[in-house]
């Protein structure tokens, strides 16, 4: 078996003293190339060899560490901040990673990959597809949900792919590797009737009114309520424009998935945000519709929104065990506008335009429904159930 490194001693020129070199095996070129000194004297015991060995050994071994990492090492640094992945999206590809999706791989790889003993001394060579399927039963006997041994597997896939694309590993072994079966809660909707309950609904807070008026009758996420711009409505053609999404913690950015869009405001919720208007400490083009009352500048919290649903949800006869019963949370609004205007009988190309929700199979199909939608006449489709 070819060894990795070759002992040989040179004479300096200067002080004329013998020292301990070695030439590193280059498996590409198929020979010894590379020469490095060892800064071990040929003198002492056997001439210093068994110290130039030990040294030799030591270089291979963080040659190896270099070339051929322990697969731990290797995605704990793909995920960490500042990595060359994270600056190359940001950067190179100018798609910038959420710090909460960063963070939810960086906690998968802590907690559900590290502990694995069958990944401790594993170099990212020997990576194999077996070996993560046998992870994937220790993660599930561990306690891991379906979901957490998911979520971990893709943080493990994504640098394996990008290992392969650099060329430092030949092939992806985990392509073949599939998730875990999930089985999750279905999303709760609201009622025709409840959605009419809702907009009665006397809630001392306009903003939390607007809000979650926007989230049922519009369709609109968390991020893109918080997000949301005066300058983003149209106050004379009832329209509002999607083109923010604000999270904690990060700077603004585009909506989910580029899912900028225009919808039509119903009109209780225009009616909602024209009195919110009216009390807003600021009201310019830039400034945030939903603001925090302690500081106007900044968005109104996440939090803040959420207790806000369930206030209002619990003055429409929604208590706390029926809310967590239906699954009913901020996101379920969404759904229930989504299913509103799907049971009106409008085409899929429209409720898509309107949600911004696209599937890969639907993606390139659906990009540009939304030049193809009449407001005014799902407008009045929607006025004629919601009163």
């Amino acid at each position: 078996m070819r060894t990795p490194y070759s002992l040989f001693t040179r004479t300096s020129k200067k002080s004329g003293k013998i020292k301990w070199y070695a030439r590193f095996w280059d498996e590409e070129a198929g020979r010894y190339s590379r020469a490095q000194a060892l800064n071990v004297p040929f003198a002492g015991r056997r001439n210093g060899r068994d110290l130039a060995i030990q040294a030799a050994q030591a270089e291979v071994a963080k040659m190896k560490r270099e070339t051929d990492p322990l697969v731990i090492d290797f995605v704990t640094a793909f995920w960490a901040p500042g990595s060359r992945h994270i600056r190359s999206r940001e950067i190179v590809d100018q798609k910038p990673l959420s710090l909460a999706y960063l963070d939810h791989n960086r906690r998968a790889i802590q907690l559900y990959i590290a502990p694995y003993p069958g990944f401790k001394t594993l170099r990212l060579s020997k990576l194999k597809a077996g070996i993560v399927k046998d992870w994937q039963l220790w993660a599930m006997e561990h306690g891991a949900t379906p979901r957490s041994c998911n979520i971990a597997l893709q943080a493990l896939k994504v640098p394996i792919r990008d290992a392969v694309m650099r060329g430092e590993i030949s092939a992806d072994p985990l392509t073949i590797v599939k998730k875990v079966p999930e089985h999750p809660r279905e999303r709760g909707v609201l009622t025709i009737a409840e959605i009419n309950a809702l907009i009665k609904v006397d809630e001392h807070d306009p903003r939390i009114k607007a809000a979650i008026l926007l989230a049922t009758l519009g369709g609109l996420r968390r991020g893109e309520i918080r997000g949301l711009r005066w300058g983003d409505i149209d106050w004379n053609l009832h329209i509002l424009h999607v083109r923010h999404n604000t999270v904690d913690q990060e700077e603004d950015k585009a909506p989910k998935a580029g899912s900028a869009r225009t919808i039509p405001l119903h009109n209780s919720v225009l009616e909602e945000l024209r009195k919110l208007f009216s009390i807003a400490p600021l009201q310019g083009d830039d400034d945030f519709v939903f603001f925090s009352t302690s500081k106007p500048q900044s968005p109104l919290s996440g939090r803040a929104l959420l207790d806000g649903l369930y206030r209002m949800l619990e003055a429409i006869g929604i208590n706390k065990e029926q809310r967590i019963k239906r699954n009913l949370n901020l996101h379920a609004m969404r759904h229930s506008f989504i299913t509103l205007a799907r049971n009106l009988g409008m085409p899929d190309i429209s409720v898509m335009a309107l949600s911004g929700h696209k599937s890969p199979q639907m993606l390139s199909r659906y990009s540009h429904g939304n030049q193809t939608l009449d407001f005014q006449l799902v407008r009045s489709q929607m006025e004629e159930v919601i009163l």
